[in-house]
C-alpha cells in the first residue's frame, strides 16, 4: 500500500470516530502532520532541536510548528475550489495552565530536523483560540488557508495548476494577555500525530424542493405596431359570361328614298321567330370642348340692395369651363350671406403618403380604477339544441409554458439539540519514526487494539516505499511494516490506524 493509498483508507476508517467529534463525511480527507515540533526560548534551549521529542509544547517560552504535506494527499485534479472546509485536529496531551493560543501562518521554509529558537521562521497571525482540556482533541478552523495551499483552477483549461500560497505550515503561540501553557502530541514514538481534516464538496444532486406557488398574472404589454401589409392574393378564377345588354338607341332615320313602283301582292310569308335582343350600340365620341371666351372686366362694386326674399332654388345647370381669372377688384362691403350652394363633386383621392416612422412607445398608465359591475341582465330563452358537429383535427402541440416563477424560500426550521459528547475510544492514529539511515520500520497497536489501516514515508520524497504491510499476531494484523531504501540522513516514519 503506497502512502497515497495509506490517506485514502485512513479517510475510510475514520467512520468509527464520531465519538472524537470530528466531521463524519464520505468526502474527508486527513492530511498527518508530515513535519512538528517546538522550539524553546529557554536561555540554554535557543539552539536546541527538538524534532524527534513526541511532543511539542506551546508556553510563554515555547512555540509549535506543524506542516502537513497536502500535495501528496489529494490527486492534482483537486482544486482549491472544491474544499469545503480544513479543520486542524491536535490532540491535547496536557494542560499546565489554560488559556489562549495563538495561530500563525508560517512564511517561510523550515526543517523539522534542523529549526531552532533562532533560526524559527516568520509567520503572519491569524486567530486565536482557547485550550481548557486535555485528553481531547483541539479543533481549529483552518478553510480559507488549506484552499490557499491548495492548486487554483485555470479558468481558460479548467485544469489546476499553482497555489496562493506555499505551505509552510502553522505556528503556534501563547496568547499576550491570557498565554496558556500546554503540550500536543506529535508523530514520534506511537503518539497521536497531527492532521488536518480537509472535507471536500459533495457534487451529488440534493433532492428537489416543493414547487412554489404559481405568481400573479403579469400586467398586459403594451398594443404592438401595425403589421406589414399581406402580400397581394391570387387573381380569382373567370367569371361567369354576364347577361346581355340592353338595345342600343335607334339610330337617326335615313333620307326618304323615291317611291318606287308598286309591286305585286306578295304571298303572306310566315311569321318569322322574334330575334334576339341586339347588342348594346357603341356611345358616340363626346365632341371637342368650345373655346373659353375672354373673362370680361370687374364692374364697379354698387351698393348693397336690401336683401330679397330667397327664391326657389334653380336646377343646377351643367358646370361650365372655368374661365382665365381676373384682377382682383377693391373689396367692397361684406354682403349678406347668401343660401348655401351645392356640394360640389367629390375630387379624385391622391396618392397614399409614405407611411411615417414609429413614434417611441410612451410609458404605462397607471392601472385605472375597476368599474362598477353592471346588472346582471335576463336570461334569454335557450335556443333548440343544434346538431352536434364532427370532431375537428386535433391541433398541434403548444410551445411548452414559462416556468413559473421560483416560491419564496420557506422560513428555517428549529435547530437539532446538540448531541452530548462522546469519550474517545474508536479509532486512533500512532506512528513511530525511526533514526536517520535506518529504511525498515514497524509501529504495533496496544494490547486489545486491532491495525485497520497503515502506511509510512521517507523524509526524501524521491524516495521509494519497497514495502507497506500489517504484521500478524494469531492471524490477527496488530501493527504495520514499512520498508524504504532510505540511506543517511533519510528519516523513516510508520503509521498505523487502531481500533479498539
Amino acid at each position: 500500500m503506497n502512502g497515497k493509498m495509506w490517506k485514502k483508507s485512513l479517510a475510510a476508517s475514520l467512520a468509527a470516530g464520531a465519538c472524537m467529534g470530528i466531521a463524519n463525511d464520505a468526502s474527508a480527507v486527513l492530511a498527518p502532520g508530515r513535519a512538528d515540533t517546538y522550539v524553546s526560548a529557554v536561555i540554554s534551549e535557543q539552539q536546541k532541536n527538538f524534532g524527534a521529542d513526541s511532543v511539542m509544547k506551546v508556553a510563554p517560552d515555547a512555540f509549535s510548528l506543524v506542516r502537513f504535506n497536502l500535495s501528496g494527499t489529494f490527486s492534482s485534479w483537486v482544486c482549491s475550489d472544491e474544499i469545503d472546509r480544513g479543520t486542524l485536529m491536535l490532540w491535547t496531551r496536557s494542560v499546565d495552565t489554560a488559556g489562549l493560543v495563538d495561530v500563525y501562518i508560517v512564511n517561510q521554509d523550515w526543517s523539522e530536523m534542523d529549526v531552532t529558537w533562532n533560526t524559527r521562521p516568520a509567520a503572519s497571525f491569524v486567530k486565536t483560540i482557547s485550550v481548557a482540556e486535555a485528553g481531547q482533541y483541539l479543533l481549529v478552523d483552518l478553510t480559507a488557508q488549506a484552499r490557499a495551499w491548495m492548486n487554483e483552477m485555470n479558468s481558460v483549461t479548467g485544469e489546476c495548476s499553482g497555489s496562493k500560497a506555499q505551505n509552510f505550515g502553522i505556528l503556534l503561540a501563547p496568547n499576550a494577555q491570557q498565554p496558556a501553557r500546554v503540550a500536543f502530541d506529535t508523530k514520534v514514538s506511537g503518539a497521536i500525530a497531527p492532521m488536518l481534516d480537509v472535507t471536500l464538496f459533495d457534487h451529488s444532486a440534493g433532492v428537489a424542493g416543493p414547487q412554489g406557488a404559481q405568481g400573479p398574472a403579469g400586467p398586459s404589454g403594451a398594443k404592438g405596431d401595425k403589421g406589414d401589409t399581406g402580400a397581394t392574393g391570387a387573381a380569382g378564377a373567370k367569371g361567369d359570361k354576364g347577361d346581355k345588354g340592353d338595345t342600343g338607341a335607334t339610330g337617326a332615320a335615313g333620307t326618304k328614298g323615291d317611291k318606287g313602283d308598286k309591286g305585286d301582292t306578295g304571298a303572306t310569308g310566315a311569321a318569322g321567330a322574334k330575334g334576339d335582343k341586339g347588342d348594346t350600340g357603341a356611345t358616340g365620341v363626346i365632341g371637342p370642348v368650345g373655346a373659353a371666351g375672354a373673362n370680361g372686366a370687374t364692374g364697379a362694386t354698387g351698393a348693397a340692395g336690401p336683401m330679397g326674399p330667397q327664391g326657389a332654388t334653380g336646377a343646377q345647370g351643367p358646370i361650365g369651363l372655368t374661365g382665365a381669372t381676373g384682377a382682383t377688384g377693391a373689396q367692397g362691403p361684406v354682403g349678406f350671406t347668401g343660401a348655401t350652394g351645392a356640394t360640389g363633386a367629390t375630387g379624385a383621392q391622391g396618392s397614399i403618403g409614405l407611411t411615417g416612422a414609429t413614434g417611441a412607445t410612451g410609458a404605462q398608465g397607471p392601472v385605472g380604477l375597476s368599474g362598477a359591475t353592471g346588472a346582471t341582465g335576463s336570461n334569454g330563452a335557450t335556443g333548440a339544441t343544434g346538431a352536434t358537429g364532427s370532431n375537428g383535427a386535433v391541433g398541434a402541440k403548444g410551445d411548452k409554458g414559462d416556468t413559473g416563477a421560483t416560491g419564496a424560500a420557506g422560513p428555517q426550521g428549529p435547530a437539532g439539540v446538540t448531541g452530548a459528547t462522546g469519550t474517545f475510544g474508536g479509532v486512533v492514529a500512532r506512528s513511530l519514526t525511526g533514526q536517520p539511515g535506518i529504511g525498515l520500520m514497524q509501529m504495533s497497536c496496544d494490547p486489545g487494539e486491532v491495525a485497520i489501516s497503515g502506511g509510512g514515508e521517507s523524509s526524501n520524497l524521491n524516495k521509494t516505499l519497497l514495502r507497506t504491510i500489517p504484521t500478524m499476531t494469531n492471524g490477527v494484523p496488530t501493527g504495520w511494516l514499512v520498508e524504504t531504501n532510505g540511506a543517511g540522513q533519510d528519516v523513516t516514519t510508520v503509521y498505523v490506524i487502531c481500533a479498539h
